[in-house]
Protein backbone atom coordinates (compact mmCIF):
# COMPACT_ATOMS: atom_id res chain seq x y z
CA UNK A 1 0.00 0.00 0.00
CA UNK A 2 0.91 3.65 -0.74
CA UNK A 3 2.69 5.54 1.70
CA UNK A 4 0.49 8.21 1.27
CA UNK A 5 -2.28 6.20 1.78
CA UNK A 6 -2.02 4.56 4.61
CA UNK A 7 -0.97 8.15 6.24
CA UNK A 8 -4.54 9.62 4.63
CA UNK A 9 -6.28 6.29 6.42
CA UNK A 10 -4.81 6.36 8.99
CA UNK A 11 -5.38 10.22 9.67
CA UNK A 12 -8.76 10.08 9.63
CA UNK A 13 -9.29 6.91 11.19
CA UNK A 14 -7.17 8.10 14.55
CA UNK A 15 -9.46 10.95 14.77
CA UNK A 16 -12.65 9.29 14.55
CA UNK A 17 -11.13 6.98 17.32
CA UNK A 18 -9.25 9.76 19.16
CA UNK A 19 -13.02 11.18 19.92
CA UNK A 20 -14.87 7.51 20.59
CA UNK A 21 -11.22 6.99 23.13
CA UNK A 22 -12.00 10.43 25.00
CA UNK A 23 -15.71 10.01 25.46
CA UNK A 24 -14.91 6.17 26.67
CA UNK A 25 -12.12 7.59 28.68
CA UNK A 26 -14.51 10.25 29.99
CA UNK A 27 -17.12 7.82 31.14
CA UNK A 28 -14.16 5.51 32.58
CA UNK A 29 -12.91 8.04 34.74
CA UNK A 30 -15.74 9.69 36.37
CA UNK A 31 -16.33 12.93 33.75
CA UNK A 32 -12.48 13.67 32.51
CA UNK A 33 -13.26 17.41 30.33
CA UNK A 34 -11.46 17.74 26.88
CA UNK A 35 -13.16 20.07 25.97
CA UNK A 36 -15.76 21.10 22.82
CA UNK A 37 -15.85 18.42 19.90
CA UNK A 38 -14.22 20.68 17.57
CA UNK A 39 -11.74 22.54 19.46
CA UNK A 40 -10.56 19.10 20.50
CA UNK A 41 -9.78 18.02 16.83
CA UNK A 42 -8.39 21.04 15.69
CA UNK A 43 -5.82 20.41 19.06
CA UNK A 44 -5.12 17.23 18.21
CA UNK A 45 -4.70 17.55 14.36
CA UNK A 46 -1.30 18.56 14.34
CA UNK A 47 -0.26 15.83 17.25
CA UNK A 48 -2.40 13.05 14.80
CA UNK A 49 -0.26 13.96 12.04
CA UNK A 50 2.92 13.65 14.13
CA UNK A 51 2.30 10.28 15.41
CA UNK A 52 0.68 8.98 12.08
CA UNK A 53 3.58 9.90 10.26
CA UNK A 54 6.08 8.25 13.14
CA UNK A 55 4.27 4.79 13.14
CA UNK A 56 4.36 4.94 9.70
CA UNK A 57 8.00 4.52 9.38
CA UNK A 58 9.92 1.56 10.47
CA UNK A 59 10.48 0.94 14.51
CA UNK A 60 8.46 4.13 14.23
CA UNK A 61 5.89 3.21 16.75
CA UNK A 62 8.68 3.29 19.33
CA UNK A 63 9.41 6.90 18.61
CA UNK A 64 5.18 7.81 18.59
CA UNK A 65 4.56 6.62 21.74
CA UNK A 66 6.56 9.64 23.90
CA UNK A 67 5.29 11.80 21.57
CA UNK A 68 1.46 10.65 21.93
CA UNK A 69 1.73 10.75 25.67
CA UNK A 70 3.72 13.88 26.12
CA UNK A 71 1.47 16.10 23.70
CA UNK A 72 -1.62 14.67 24.84
CA UNK A 73 -0.55 15.96 28.43
CA UNK A 74 0.17 19.02 26.87
CA UNK A 75 -2.69 20.03 24.83
CA UNK A 76 -5.58 18.95 27.11
CA UNK A 77 -3.68 19.47 30.34
CA UNK A 78 -4.11 16.27 31.49
CA UNK A 79 -2.74 14.18 34.24
CA UNK A 80 -0.61 11.00 33.70
CA UNK A 81 -3.15 8.78 34.78
CA UNK A 82 -5.78 10.08 32.50
CA UNK A 83 -3.17 10.23 29.71
CA UNK A 84 -2.43 6.67 30.64
CA UNK A 85 -6.00 5.70 30.67
CA UNK A 86 -6.82 7.75 27.18
CA UNK A 87 -3.90 5.82 25.65
CA UNK A 88 -4.74 2.25 26.67
CA UNK A 89 -7.91 2.86 25.23
CA UNK A 90 -7.10 4.64 22.00
CA UNK A 91 -4.34 1.94 21.07
CA UNK A 92 -6.84 -1.13 21.62
CA UNK A 93 -9.36 0.93 19.37
CA UNK A 94 -6.64 1.74 16.95
CA UNK A 95 -5.41 -2.38 17.09
CA UNK A 96 -9.28 -2.65 16.34
CA UNK A 97 -9.77 -0.87 13.43
CA UNK A 98 -5.97 -2.05 12.02
CA UNK A 99 -7.16 -5.64 12.05
CA UNK A 100 -10.87 -5.13 10.81
CA UNK A 101 -9.22 -2.93 7.95
CA UNK A 102 -6.19 -5.50 7.06
CA UNK A 103 -9.73 -7.98 6.69
CA UNK A 104 -11.66 -6.23 4.86
CA UNK A 105 -8.40 -4.73 2.11
CA UNK A 106 -7.34 -9.01 1.93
Amino acid sequence: MDLALLITLGFVFSVIILIISMVLTSSLMGGVDFGAVHIVVLKAIPLLIAVNVLAAIPYGIYLAIPVWWIGLMILFRLDFWEVRTLVVVNWALNFIVRLILISLLK
